[in-house]
């Protein structure tokens, strides 16, 4: 770690992106791995990718032998409780933006 994944189309056109990496908030460098970096071209949204990019990285954190997988977002979390994720802190201060944070048991939510 950190491992980077991107999502390629049959022209090898990047579409999106997203990285398990050991932190991310430095207010809580005490949780790890974190799903981070997670962005999709704006004309590829709505296609499935980030929900497949997501799903690579939870996969990835279990063969690695993590338990869990944090995430904050400012904007994404629709798409993280779709996918089963829960919310532990709402309207954390980052660099960027207020932000959620985020946990899946990785051990739980087997796909």
């Amino acid at each position: 770690m950190p491992l980077a994944l991107v999502a390629l189309d049959t022209t090898q056109n990047i579409l999106g992106t997203a990285a398990l990496k050991p932190h991310s908030l430095e207010t809580h460098r005490h949780l790890n791995p974190w799903l981070a970096a997670m962005l999709v071209a704006p004309d590829q949204r709505g296609k499935g990718i980030a929900s497949a990019l997501i799903t690579a990285i939870e996969d990835e954190a279990r063969r690695l032998g993590f338990a869990s997988l944090y995430s904050d977002t400012a904007s994404g979390s629709a798409l993280l409780e779709r996918q089963g994720w829960q919310k532990l802190e709402a309207d954390i201060q980052t660099l960027r933006e207020p932000a959620t944070l985020y946990c899946l048991d990785l051990k739980a939510a087997r796909r």
